[in-house]
């Protein structure tokens, strides 16, 4: 059994989770960060998915990212988040320290992560 996702599963997780994709009004691109992780760009949004969560959106117009773990503070899922935020240029950066996840900034500015936190680049 291989952890290998195809694209119209990771579309499918996007629709389980509420957000319609409409393939004739969508330029849907897909990138593969790994082989459970992957980037899905629409319209306005651009979204991470790792295995079955979306750990990252980015609503284009306004500039606004949503990171959630999904409960998984693993390094795969820090490390997902991170090339996300590389890839959006975003000036964000999740590390650990003791167990816990924060936020720091370009300016070096750190915050404690949490689920559903909204940054804007």
């Amino acid at each position: 059994m291989s952890n290998y996702i195809k694209k119209n599963e990771f579309i499918e997780i996007l629709e389980n989770n509420g957000i319609e994709i409409d393939s004739t009004k969508d330029n849907i691109n897909f990138e593969r960060l790994s082989s459970s992780c992957a980037v899905i760009e629409t319209y306005n949004y651009i979204y991470c998915v790792h295995y079955n969560t979306i750990i990252c959106k980015f609503r284009k117009d306004d500039k606004q990212i949503v990171l959630h773990n999904g409960g998984y503070e693993t390094v795969t899922t820090k490390e997902n988040i991170n090339r996300f935020l590389s890839m959006i240029y975003a000036p964000f950066k999740i590390f650990q320290k003791q167990y816990q996840w924060y936020i720091k900034d370009s300016s070096n500015d750190i915050k404690e992560f949490y689920n559903n936190i909204h940054l804007y680049k």
